[in-house]
């Protein structure tokens, strides 16, 4: 079934192919309209840690309950303009052969797409923590694996090849060797190169497939979306310069405050502006690297846990977005939908009820 959005316009509603009612957009263009993005974490992206069904797959395998449309329209209706849908395929494919990917499976992810685009916001679709049989399976022969991961990409490219401009493509989520040397610090040159290759896979493919992926923005990363110099200057860019690729960076810096450095002491769940240069750094790297050469970087994974510090939050968030306005830079919030649990707690919205957990910090993230 083609890919269509329910366009909706001055109270009138007609449904059209998507992609019909505009010309596409270059990154560039894209990036000047984004404002501020979140991701539907542990949704899609779920999947059984441990091959043993403790942990399941499919859109609530991870806890979170089925994406509403109301969920979505609050979203963008209070002011967010991005939504990133990661996706982890692995679960859902053929396991031999052709690497199907299951069709209803396909169709429920299109669906929210589909909400999102009709709310008038953008869309991301990767693929997301597909490291254990890409990078860390040394049983699969590296010619199948890339196989593979063509497959995948033909056949999510053709399901979306008619969606407009405002979908976004996304090769990979942190690509590395899971337990591998300098994991999240830039790898080592042999999983650089292996990234840039999947990466040039992932362009190919996406373009081959004709329609509007011909000239649709796609994301390429670094080894684990790391944002150190040294992953950054080995992200392989074309010779010739393409005005439809962006950079896909994340960004939880200081780790130790949004708690991805396991600090949870009191002096952690404080911002008092002091290592404001940290970010400041991280950013100009960014625009040195990357911007220097004319494709637009994204944020697309930041965020900070809840210390019961709200308004250190709010303060940490309107330094980073000053600083990302700044060079052009615009930030996605990593939301997993966790609130009780210390330790993984990046939930701003609850799902069931669609209300925000974290006034304040709303209140820092749309007043830009």
């Amino acid at each position: 079934m083609p890919f269509c959005v329910q366009i909706i316009r001055k109270n009138r509603t007609a449904r059209l192919p998507a992609g019909k009612e505009r010309l596409m957009r270059t990154a560039e263009e894209i990036n000047r309209e984004l404002r501020v993005g979140w991701n539907l974490g542990n949704t899609f992206d779920s999947f059984d840690m441990h091959r043993d069904g403790r942990k399941g797959t499919g859109e609530t395998g991870w806890g979170n309950p089925v994406t509403s449309r109301a969920l979505i329209h609050k979203l963008v209706s209070d002011g967010f303009n991005i939504i990133r849908v990661p996706v982890t395929w692995q679960d859902h494919c053929s396991p031999e052969g052709d690497w199907a990917i299951d069709p209803s499976f396909l169709d429920r992810v299109a669906e929210v797409v589909s909400w999102i685009l009709a709310e008038g916001a953008f869309a991301i679709v990767n693929t997301h923590h597909e490291n254990r049989w890409l990078f860390n399976d040394p049983g699969t022969a590296e010619e199948e694996k890339r196989h593979r991961f063509q497959r995948i990409w033909e056949q999510v490219a053709l399901k979306f090849r008619d969606a407009p401009d405002t979908l976004l493509l996304e090769g990979l989520n942190e690509p590395r060797y899971e337990g591998g040397e300098n994991e999240w610090n830039g790898a080592v040159p042999e999983v650089r190169r292996k990234v840039n290759e999947l990466e040039e896979i992932f362009v190919k493919t996406v373009r081959k497939t004709g329609g509007n992926n011909e000239k649709r923005v796609l994301l390429v990363t670094s080894a684990a979306a790391c944002p150190a110099e040294v992953a950054q200057k080995d992200i392989r860019l074309p010779d010739h310069f393409d005005p439809y690729l962006m950079v896909s960076l994340h960004s939880y810096k200081p780790t130790s405050f949004t708690g991805l450095s396991g600090d949870f002491s009191p002096e952690s769940a404080v911002w008092d502006g002091s290592r404001v240069p940290e970010i400041e750094a991280l950013y100009e790297s960014f625009d040195r690297i990357i911007q220097s050469k004319g494709y637009p970087v994204l944020v697309t994974e930041d965020g900070a846990m809840c210390k019961s510090n709200e308004p250190a939050m709010a303060a940490w968030e309107r330094d980073t977005a000053r600083i990302g306005k700044r060079y052009g830079i615009r930030h996605i919030w990593w939301d997993n939908g966790e609130h009780e649990r210390i330790g993984d707690n990046f939930a701003m919205i609850d799902r069931r009820t669609c209300t925000w957990y974290f006034p304040e910090l709303m209140k820092a993230i749309f007043d830009k």
